[in-house]
């Protein structure tokens, strides 16, 4: 939930918007998480407008967590900085 609050105030805030996709990387404990939060324009517009226009079935904001990866796995924080790492460099 808190995830899913974090995205919609950073999609709010964030004036150009270039792809669909966000991702957060989150701990809990020694659990590491990866979300991919993803949403289509018709979302972005219904949520940038005050919720003024009708959201249209099917358009809504999806949210997909991955992990855990444990943080006293060294195999677990390696694959995970390799997410990470692929992560950055396909937002380039």
């Amino acid at each position: 939930m808190q995830e899913a609050a974090e995205v919609v105030a950073w999609l709010k805030c964030d004036a150009a918007v270039h792809n669909r996709v966000r991702y957060i990387i989150s701990q809990d404990g020694p659990e590491m998480y990866i979300t991919v939060a993803s949403f289509d324009n018709t979302y972005l517009q219904w949520l940038r407008s005050k919720r003024a226009i009708s959201l249209p079935n099917g358009s809504f904001l999806t949210m997909t967590r991955y992990g855990p990866w444990l943080i006293q796995h060294a195999r677990d924080v390696a694959e995970f900085a390799g997410i990470v790492l692929a992560i950055m460099a396909s937002e380039k």
